[in-house]
């Protein structure tokens, strides 16, 4: 049998292989996961745990897979989780590294204080540091090249196996000092040396971590060979539009997102192109506008926000009350109509086109309203109302399914043949491809979870070197790679007969020895991805059925209930029908109370009409006799007023002025014989006119006496001007006149005593 010298290529590839299939990587990751931790000292959260892998490592390890190995130490007792949550090592799991990390840097020291000490003993003109520095580089890049063959130099401590794994080392040096070289190197690799075997150990552990963590940007070249670029084509799911776009909250966001990235990352030598069909658009949008109307009514403040994140709400809902939290009185049209109108250019500008489909031609295939039919049979058998999808809903599903089956080969049996693949994080819609699969007997799963397809396209992006650098680093090395145990020698062996198989085998080229390896890589993905759904698909599974039989107890206890409401029911009603007789004979009792009541009720009306009819007549009555007895008061008091005046004017106007009258004419004749001084004309006249006046002078100086006390004299104008005329006119001048005759007597009488005579 013929025996050829596989390249580093091929000798890289597969070690990735090997070293996968073992479960050696899922191992060497749960170690970095502890070094990760260990250095941290403080608990870290799974977001914080996975940038931290990151910036030490350089690698990007997908959510489910860092959550599953987080379960694994956990199940093992190394790592505790706490609220939050966080995750930190148990103090037992922190002490036993702390020992062997400082076991391990020992070792290391010793290390390389022995090769400094055999140098010293064998090349006395080398400068220890220099050479220690270079042999270092040399082992590393030794390990790198051949990988596992390097365990024969540990195993015989031949150096020259096949090949002289250090001849670029010793060329570096003088013909004159290569020999002290090799027995410094003899002595490195001795079987009896466990410091320095362990030393290398670790490297190796470090080297085959990074051999299975990611390919080489040279093995990478060799499997696509002159082809430019591969190109993966993926359909998305609205739930992945939703996890892009920032609008739910779901578990496989993370992942989403990391698939979106690790594309970016992949480079020239892959070609990942994003799309969606447009029913699934039109499903977003609808899924969009009916969150708007859900809470166009609330009022965004930010109290009010609060308070919703709280609330049993959908997830898309919750984020529009969480950016209201940042911006009061923002409103669900401002929030989502954007995304409502111009969703085609919003995905557009992240880099997802739009997939035409010709879905009306799909909606109307036979096959895929059968497959809509039976997954509506089939959640109506398994799953209560409130958990099934609605037939547009089914409909969408299937049409994405049949719109990505359609575009494959059909014969296709390796990733490698596949170009479009379909990813959701709706489980449902996962098993459903699943049933399909198996109903056609094809091995290529068409749904893929996000972190699926993560573990699928990280194949195809190349290891940087900082993984490397970081894993050779003398600080960082024992920190992640303390010991070789058993589990590390085996997965050795493995990749040793893998190689030696494959060396073996002269009649297959390596152009096809590179395809048979990279379908095996891609199908051990496949398989990890398939094993991981079969977890989430069974819990999800065994979810529904606890619900369904929840829903079944439920059901039962309700009929029990039923049958016990019913006898509750029949007992009821003969007592209600017994009720209702008694009810009816106390109705009618009550009707005919009712009636002699009504009846007493009209004639009490009656009579009630009646009398107050008679107090209105009686009360317009004696409002007529009361305006009767008014209006012959008033005509009574009318004529008793005219009869009092006219009686005052008869004796205090009328008499008066006749007797005065009289008397002017009997004293006008004896007047000139009485007073012959008046026998001029004009004093005869005023002296009889001044006489006939004098009877009304009297009346009108006794009228007041009389018209005081009498209501009809006391304000009549008549009475007050003779009152005044009496006062004023004949009283006043009177007292005047009388005054100076007073005064003209007494004067008189003042001369004839004192006989004064002017």
């Amino acid at each position: 049998m013929n025996k050829k010298m596989l390249s580093p290529e091929i000798v890289s590839l597969i070690h990735h292989v090997e070293l996968n299939q073992t479960g050696w990587w899922r191992k060497a990751v749960a170690q970095v996961v502890r070094g990760v931790l260990w250095k941290a000292k403080t608990p870290m959260t799974l977001t914080e745990l996975s940038s931290a892998l990151k910036r030490e490592l350089g690698i990007q390890l997908a959510e489910d897979v860092l959550s599953k190995q987080l379960d694994s130490l956990m199940s093992q007792g190394a790592i505790i989780r706490l609220p939050g949550p966080n995750f930190k090592l148990t103090e037992k799991a922190q002490q036993e590294l702390t020992s062997a990390y400082e076991q391990a840097t020992k070792e290391q020291e010793t290390c390389r204080t022995e090769f400094l000490g055999a140098c010293a003993q064998h090349c006395p003109n080398l400068d220890g540091g220099k050479v220690w520095g270079e042999f270092t580089k040399a082992l590393v890049s030794a390990i790198q090249v051949t990988g596992a063959n390097l365990f024969h130099l540990l195993a015989d401590g031949n150096l020259e196996r096949d090949v002289d794994w250090f001849a670029e080392f010793l060329s570096k040096f003088d013909r004159d000092d290569q020999v002290g070289l090799r027995h410094i190197l003899a002595d490195f690799f001795a079987p009896g040396n466990r410091v320095c075997r362990n030393q290398v150990l670790r490297l190796l552990s470090a080297h085959f971590f990074a051999e299975a963590s990611q390919l080489r940007p040279e093995t990478l070249a060799l499997i696509e060979g002159e082809k430019k670029a591969r190109s993966i084509k993926v359909v998305l799911d609205t739930n992945f539009i939703f996890s892009v776009l920032g609008l739910h909250d779901n578990p496989g966001d993370d992942a989403a997102l990391s698939l979106v990235e690790v594309a970016q990352k992949a480079g020239s030598s892959l070609n990942v192109r994003f799309y969606v069909l447009p029913s699934t658009l039109d499903e977003a949008q609808r899924v969009l506008l009916n969150q708007m109307h859900l809470v166009e009514r609330i009022r965004t403040t930010r109290a009010m926000a609060q308070v919703a994140l709280t609330q049993p709400l959908p997830s898309v809902a919750k984020k529009f009350f969480d950016a209201a939290t940042r911006s009061p009185g923002l409103t669900a049209a401002t929030f989502f109509q954007p995304y409502i109108d111009d969703l085609r250019s919003i995905l557009r500008d992240k880099g997802i086109a739009i997939l035409d489909a010709h879905q009306a031609i799909y909606h109307q295939r036979q096959d895929v309203v059968d497959d809509v039919l039976d997954e509506q049979r089939r959640e109506e058998a398994e799953l209560p109302e409130q958990k099934r999808k609605g037939y547009e809903t089914l409909l969408h599903d299937a049409v994405l399914w049949h719109v990505v089956m359609d575009r494959r080969p059909a014969t296709a049996d390796s990733p490698f043949d596949v170009e479009f693949w379909a990813v959701s994080m709706d489980w449902r819609l996962i098993a459903f491809d699943r049933k399909k699969r198996a109903a056609n007997a094809s091995r290529m799963p068409v749904v893929l979870h996000p972190s699926n397809l993560v573990q699928l396209v990280q194949f195809w992006v190349p290891r940087s070197a900082e993984l490397e650098e970081s894993l050779v680093d003398s600080l960082r090395l024992p920190m992640f790679f303390q010991s070789f145990d058993p589990e590390d020698e085996r997965a050795t062996v493995k990749v040793l007969e893998a190689l030696s198989r494959y060396e073996n085998v002269g009649d297959l080229p390596e152009q096809t020895l590179k395809k048979i390896l990279a379908n095996q890589a891609l199908r051990g993905r496949m398989r990890d991805a398939e094993a991981s759904n079969d977890e989430a698909l069974a819990l999800i599974r065994e979810e529904l059925l606890t619900e369904h039989r929840d829903a079944l107890s439920q059901l039962e206890l309700a009929r029990g209930e039923l049958h016990g409401v019913q006898e509750s029911l029949s007992t009821e009603r003969r007592t209600r029908l017994q009720s209702e007789a008694e009810l009816d004979a106390r109705s009618k009792a009550v009707h005919d109370a009712e009636a002699k009541a009504a009846t007493a009720e009209q004639l009490a009306a009656r009579e009630l009409k009646g009398r107050q009819d008679l107090e209105e007549q009686l009360r317009l009555a004696k409002e007529a006799a009361a305006l009767q007895l008014k209006t012959q008061t008033d005509a009574a008091e009318a004529t008793e007023s005219r009869l009092v005046r006219q009686r005052y004017v008869l004796l205090f106007a009328a008499m008066p002025l006749a007797v005065g009258v009289a008397l002017a004419y009997v004293c006008y004749g004896p007047a000139v014989v009485v007073l012959p001084e008046l026998a001029d004309g004009w004093k005869r006249w005023a002296f009889s006119a001044g006489v006939g006046l004098l009877p009304l002078a009297v009346a009108c100086l006794l009228s007041p006496l009389h018209t005081e006390g009498s209501k009809y004299l006391a304000n009549w104008w008549v009475c007050r001007w003779a009152k005044h005329l009496g006062r004023k006119g004949i009283v006043a001048p009177v007292m005047a006149a009388l005054s100076a005759i007073y005064q003209g007597s007494a004067w008189d009488w003042v001369k004839a005593v004192t006989g004064f005579n002017p």
